[in-house]
């Protein structure tokens, strides 16, 4: 959506980080569903989520002001035993390599090591692959572009051990479905080309969905989806059945990561916070709370992350459990390590776009909108504005390493 920067300037066309504003609560009348096997409720600053278990119907809650037991605000980290296998290659580290019409939004990188770009430009929308040699080729999925909006969200890959098609999996945010490349081709996984809520229980590919702004995926072939429209984080199975995990009224849950340990962590935008849901329905606050409207985007630097302000999360998890939290608006990423302490890795919060060649902290980033970590402990960040995707090296150095040509 487009809106204003913390600049006072316009976000770019197209850019649609949260609905009802930054900070802002909406709140809904909710009908209690008629048949619910599990319903956890859970209270803690000012947001209500709903823990849903099995169910035929899991499109509403309790109301808002329901009792439940509040989660404490502690960062509890995954232990690095591996439900997702570690990428095992280092991405491409050269010079930036230049792509005609080049307008990347979101990106992955597989477990050799090769990025995908998901690039939304003036006549179409389309995935790169650069591969670690900086070799850079076209998927071609074949989208348009509808109506100036951006149709490949987030992307992300099922590690099945196919070296030719590592099953890249991508939201279509025009025709709300969850598409998946194979060797064949494009094939839908969930929803019905019709926005909506429904089918929790059956199957995915009957089930409809709203906008989906991320999506994770398991070594398995299990899915979970950040259904931002909906405030749910939604999974499908790999017999492709579809449920909701948890339920958020109020919230704007925009990306999804599933530790090492299997448990789920998400982001929200209206309520600024990235949370963890374990596997025996905990709920727990790991960073955020307050919203981050100081001028460098550093609220709480240095200090536990539960105690940090942030502002429109996007969440990225290493390997090994390490957290990356970037900021759109305020152009930063920070970094959530093992022992919970938050600090700024990239970003001055400051507009503008520079600084290759030194240290990454020192750097301003023009509306950055993914990151993600390759096998060497490298971060590889898109930048909307500036169509560019830059990459910070282990010891803290920034470069441009993709770019639109001239």
């Amino acid at each position: 959506m487009a809106g204003a920067g913390p600049w006072g300037g316009p976000a770019p066309a197209g850019y649609r980080p949260v609905g009802g504003g930054v900070g802002r609560r909406r709140r809904r009348t909710w009908l209690i569903p008629a048949v619910l096997a599990t319903v956890v409720v859970l209270v803690a600053a000012g947001t209500t989520a709903f823990i849903v278990g099995d169910s035929e119907d899991s499109s509403a809650g309790p109301p808002a002001d329901a009792a439940g037991t509040a989660p404490t605000a502690l960062p509890v980290f995954p232990s690095p035993t591996g439900l997702r296998p570690p990428v095992s290659g280092p991405s491409y580290a050269g010079e930036a390599v230049e792509i005609l019409d080049f307008a990347p939004e979101n990106l992955a990188v597989s477990r050799d090591g090769t990025l995908y770009v998901s690039s939304n430009d003036a006549t179409g929308a389309t995935i790169y692959e650069i591969g670690r040699d900086g070799e850079v080729v076209n998927l071609d999925v074949g989208y348009p572009r509808y109506g100036g909006r951006p149709v490949i969200g987030q992307v992300d890959f099922a590690y099945t051990g196919n070296p030719d098609y590592p099953e890249l999996y991508y939201p279509d945010s025009h025709e709300y479905r969850i598409n998946q490349i194979v060797s064949s081709g494009v094939a839908t996984v969930a929803g019905t080309g019709a926005k909506g809520f429904s089918g929790d229980g059956g199957p995915a590919t009957e089930a409809q969905i709203g906008s989906v702004e991320d999506l994770a995926v398991l070594a398995d072939g299990t899915i979970y989806l950040a259904d931002y429209e909906n405030e749910r984080i939604r999974k499908v199975t790999p017999d492709g059945v579809i449920s909701t995990v948890i339920h958020v009224p109020g919230g704007g849950l925009s990306t999804v990561e599933v530790g090492p340990d299997g448990a789920v962590y998400f982001t929200d935008l209206i309520n600024c916070t990235v949370d963890r849901l374990d596997a025996g329905g905990g709920f727990t606050i790991v960073a955020g709370g307050r919203c981050d409207e100081t001028a460098d985007g550093r609220m709480g630097e240095g200090g536990p992350a539960s105690q940090a302000g942030l502002l429109q999360p996007v969440l990225e998890m290493g390997p090994d459990g390490t957290m990356y939290v970037l900021s759109p608006t305020r152009g930063t990423v920070r970094r959530i390590g093992p022992d919970g302490i938050i600090t700024t890795v990239a970003g001055t919060g400051q507009p503008g776009s520079g600084g290759d060649g030194g240290p990454a902290v020192a750097a301003p980033l023009s509306w950055p909108n993914a990151v993600v970590v390759d096998a060497s402990g490298a971060l590889y960040i898109v930048e909307i504005t500036t169509h560019r995707v830059r990459r910070i090296s282990p010891d803290g150095i920034i470069t441009t390493i993709a770019v639109r040509a001239p």
